[in-house]
């Protein structure tokens, strides 16, 4: 009995330790975030406020083995999330986190969004290894570099790092896993976008050596490799389970979507409920290896607006949503349970209808909003410096009701500046007119633009305008 209440005593404690966590503010009460690193103590939170964040003490930053959590002032906000910003210039060996003194699940980063990292080995943004499991949920990785992983490489001694509801575009590696790298680890990865990724093996994910990686919930998307397997490259005792997530649009020289190979050991590739253009047509499996198949389909999942690698290694940004008749919709695991406060992509509930969405976008259906773009005809080639967007409300919401640090064109294109038009109750919006020519690069005619965000009850809204696209030449 005095045991029992021993560890009774103990389990109270670390609770209340967890609890009484110092909040620790950069750049208020440290200037770098390493600095406020070094200040903590375990269960202690640093907070960064909104911002770029470079040079000494905000790059290659280490845990050191603490378990604490490092985040924006709102991690489920995507404004807040894309302008807090650790960039890392493209200096060589800089990245954003290195995790590998066996930090446990209680070591986060939370809502962060890191560029420009450029690794001559593993990992751009973020290198797991060691036994280190941390959570890294709600984060940005944009434009890094690696020879192994562009943004994401997790490595020896089986690392279990769970990545959650993070968006992995435009990264690059010189080998392999354009978006993800992992080497002999289990992470799990869930309700993630990983797009617009290039490498010559794996243009999204390289996986490899004895592990147990878990996928589940994610879009894999518009990935390229210059080799093989445009989204998935796998081998060498590799053992990975995919569930409800989507395969599409990737390329590759050889085996677009996925590449199974053996090397000196099997490997084996588990598929359920996912949408995998090509079906197994388009998964090489080589003799020796495995392929689990259940419930699988090869169906259009209806994107609002697809990105691509352009001929550059460039990635051409795009809406990744579900339209409203997406055949992704209601259709994943009947026994599917989302996780206590599970979300997607955006921060919605994970199942919103009878059934788990396939993909990282789970959809739902908000109110609609009155949009209307200036100019009605937009020359690509033009230099004018913004986009005009004006939104009205209906329904009986009012734009009072409209969180305005969530408004985005096509899922991408955050405001320069909002403001309030008292006489016509409207906001006035200015989206930067250089990145909303790059979103529609190539495209021409009648194009719907779509503005999303979501009101202070936390309900979707969208709205959409047409606008009529001139080429570069100026040819209707």
């Amino acid at each position: 009995m005095k045991k029992t209440r021993t560890i009774i005593c103990m389990m109270v404690f670390m609770v209340a330790q967890s609890a009484m966590g110092a909040v620790i503010n950069v750049p208020a009460d440290y200037a770098t975030i390493q600095e406020a690193i070094e200040a903590t103590f375990d269960y202690d939170t640093v907070v960064i406020e909104p911002g770029t964040y470079s040079g000494g003490g905000n790059i290659n930053l280490n845990f050191r083995g603490k378990l604490i959590t490092v985040q924006s002032t709102e991690p489920d906000n995507v404004g807040i999330v894309r302008s807090t910003i650790i960039d890392c210039e493209g200096i060589i060996g800089s990245r954003g986190f290195e995790f590998g003194s066996g930090e446990t699940s209680d070591a986060a980063v939370k809502g962060l969004t890191v560029i420009g990292g450029n690794l001559s080995v593993f990992g751009g943004a973020v290198y797991c290894y060691n036994g280190s499991n941390p959570t890294i949920s709600n984060c940005v990785f944009k434009g890094n570099q690696a020879f192994f992983g562009g943004a994401v490489a997790v490595g020896n001694n089986d690392s279990r790092p769970t990545i959650t509801g993070c968006t992995i575009t435009g990264n690059t590696a010189g080998t392999g896993g354009g978006g993800l790298y992992i080497i002999g680890g289990s992470p799990t990865v869930s309700n993630c976008l990983i797009a617009g990724n290039f490498a010559s093996r794996g243009g999204a994910i390289w996986s490899q050596n004895e592990g147990n990686p878990v996928i589940t919930g994610c879009t894999i998307a518009g990935n390229t490799a210059s080799v093989w397997g445009g989204a998935i490259y796998c081998y060498n005792g590799s053992n990975m389970e995919i569930s409800n997530s989507i395969l599409w649009g990737n390329v590759a020289r050889m085996y677009s979507e996925v590449y199974v190979k053996y090397m000196a050991m099997s490997t084996s590739m588990q598929f359920s409920y996912c949408d995998i253009q090509g079906g197994q047509n388009d998964i090489m499996v080589d003799s020796g290896c495995a392929l689990g198949w259940s419930q699988n389909v090869d169906v259009d999942p209806m994107f609002v607006f697809a990105g691509y690698v352009d001929t550059l290694k460039s990635y051409v940004e795009g809406d990744w949503h579900l339209m409203e008749t997406s055949p992704c919709i209601d259709t994943g695991d009947p026994g599917f349970v989302a996780g206590v406060s599970e979300t997607d992509i955006d921060g919605n509930e994970r199942v919103s209808g009878g059934l788990v969405d396939i993909g990282a976008d789970e959809y739902l259906k908000g109110i609609e909003v009155d949009v209307r773009i200036m100019p009605k005809t937009l020359n690509l080639s033009s230099k004018g410096n913004y986009i005009n967007c004006s939104i009205a409300v209906e329904n009986g919401y009012s734009i009072a009701d409209i969180d305005t640090s969530t408004i985005l064109l096509h899922g991408v294109v955050v405001p320069e500046s909002i403001s309030y038009d008292a006489e016509e109750d409207k906001l006035m919006i200015k989206f930067d007119r250089a990145g909303t020519q790059q979103l529609l690069e190539g495209m021409e005619g009648e194009v719907s633009l779509i503005v999303k965000g979501k009101l202070t009850n936390d309900m979707d809204f969208e709205g959409n305008d047409t606008i009529n696209l001139i080429d570069k030449g100026g040819k209707k």
